[in-house]
């Protein structure tokens, strides 16, 4: 499969739009690109199930010549990079930055832009832009997604006042593309500058990236590890046997699972002081979002499954017994 049609499928699920997935998740500070880092604590922060250094591999490599290590919008949708580049660069230079340019479209649609609510929804943006020459590309709703990050449907002065005013350098397709576009958004935005060590090896730089990703998730399994040792002790001093504890104070329902809200209710009833969130990833160790009494305590549940099994055998129904 296709890491970035994945990617931009999860994104687009995520929050209606691609665009708006990028800028919301991954360039919410408007840098244009982000790190090794910050790809993997977004992805993890989504929910991102599979492999997130072959997805960075897949993403970063294949559609890199100068392999800068950064991860990009034109990494996922070269098309929408370059139609989101024209939009942003056109209302900089000729209307010095996105507060005069919204006030422009909002004129043109017959509102008076003077006092701060003014509004313009998605069909009236589009007509407006469309009457003043700003270009929207082939798919103009995708601009407008791309702005209207709070999801309402309507465009305010407030999603435009990340545009600057001035210009910004547009790149020259005719030598060096890649490069140009590089050098272009580091002079824009000096926290996208990534320090590179010549002296190391493609080989030891992957090692190295590689070696940050297992060194965090084995940080967290110990964390897990050490709140669920310390959660079960405070089960077996409350009640006795995990087992009592789990039907008590967990599995008050009776469905076999708990989720993650119930752990926390169980958490603060108990008064458990510990980092609930770690606890709740040593519970939900394979992702499904409910954790069963296999999880919490094995040699338990092995036995509560025997006895189950023996008395549905003997007596049809453990009510009966």
């Amino acid at each position: 499969h296709d890491p970035a049609a994945q990617l931009c499928g999860f994104l687009e699920e995520t929050h209606g739009s691609l665009l708006r997935g990028w800028r919301l998740e991954f360039d919410s500070r408007v840098a244009c690109s982000v790190n090794f880092e910050r790809f993997c604590e977004v992805l993890a922060r989504l929910g991102w199930v599979q492999d997130v250094v072959q997805v960075w591999k897949s993403l970063v490599i294949s559609t890199s010549k100068c392999k800068n290590e950064r991860f990009r919008l034109q990494d996922l949708s070269r098309e929408l990079a370059e139609q989101f580049l024209e939009f942003c660069g056109h209302v900089s230079c000729e209307y010095q930055g996105g507060i005069k340019a919204f006030h422009c479209i909002a004129r043109e649609a017959g509102q008076q832009a003077s006092h701060n609510f003014v509004s313009v929804d998605k069909d009236t943006f589009i007509g407006a832009c469309s009457r003043l020459e700003i270009p929207l590309g082939p798919h103009p709703e995708h601009i407008f997604h791309g702005l209207d990050l709070a999801h309402k449907g309507t465009l305010t002065e407030d999603d435009f006042v990340f545009i600057p005013g001035g210009g910004l350098k547009r790149r020259d397709s005719s030598a060096r593309p890649e490069a140009n576009a590089r050098v272009s958004r580091a002079r824009r935005r000096r926290s996208a500058y990534c320090v590179k060590d010549e002296r190391i090896s493609e080989a030891t730089k992957w090692v190295d990236l590689e070696f940050q990703h297992v060194r965090h998730a084995a940080k967290q399994r110990l964390e897990g590890e050490r709140e669920l040792k310390e959660f079960k002790s405070l089960l077996a001093q409350r009640f006795g046997r995990l087992t009592r504890a789990w039907r008590s104070i967990l599995d008050t329902d009776g469905s076999g699972s708990v989720t993650r809200v119930e752990v926390f209710r169980a958490c603060n009833r108990l008064g458990f002081a510990g980092d609930v969130w770690a606890l709740w990833r040593a519970l939900d160790v394979d992702s499904s979002g409910a954790a069963t009494l296999a999880e919490l305590a094995p040699s338990e549940a092995s036995d509560m499954a025997q006895f189950r099994v023996w008395a549905h055998r003997q007596f049809g129904t453990c009510a009966e017994f």
